[in-house]
């Protein structure tokens, strides 16, 4: 099998809830094919998140997770386009279980601003996204990212938001 293979094995292992063999061939993969560590820890934060929602179904943390690892590595669950959908869904179920969590919004707004012909109409996506990042902004003040994040989609899009 190829990694990309042993990956989505474990992801569907996961999906089903067969946690025991899912840590088993985890833990051969991670052994074998150490090369690619970076794509096993947000495999493992994905498999926690499974297990996490198996003990509790309404973990919204755990969903923001779910939406994190389908973000950032989507051809890797399958699809790409269809892991970029679940993770909006997995993004919006911990919004809408915890809307005062800044981080969910934030990734959202990523999501949103990076993939925007995705959500419909080019521009009200890129606009969601603004709302996303200032919702997590007045969530969290201190953490930086939403800043960030909002700043570069303001400065990417002035015919959209107006000069910076």
């Amino acid at each position: 099998m190829t990694p990309r293979e042993i990956f989505r094995e474990i992801a569907r292992l996961a999906d089903e809830q067969e946690f025991e063999q899912a840590k088993s061939l985890f833990e051969q993969a991670v052994a074998q094919l150490r090369q690619y560590g970076s794509v096993w820890k947000r495999l493992a934060v994905y498999c926690n998140a499974k297990f996490a929602l198996y003990q509790n179904p309404y973990d919204a943390g755990s969903f923001h997770n779910l939406g994190t690892a389908l973000e950032v590595l989507p051809e890797w669950f399958g699809e790409r386009e269809v892991s970029l959908r679940a993770a909006e869904t997995h993004y919006r179920t911990a919004i809408r279980l915890d809307p005062g969590r800044a981080y969910p919004h934030y990734g959202l707004a990523n999501l949103m601003s990076d993939h925007p012909a995705l959500f419909g109409e080019r521009e009200a996506s890129l606009r969601g996204a603004a709302t996303h990042y200032r919702t997590a902004i007045r969530l969290d003040p201190g953490s930086a990212y939403p800043h960030n994040g909002l700043a570069n989609l303001l400065k990417q899009h002035p015919a959209l938001f107006g000069e910076c």
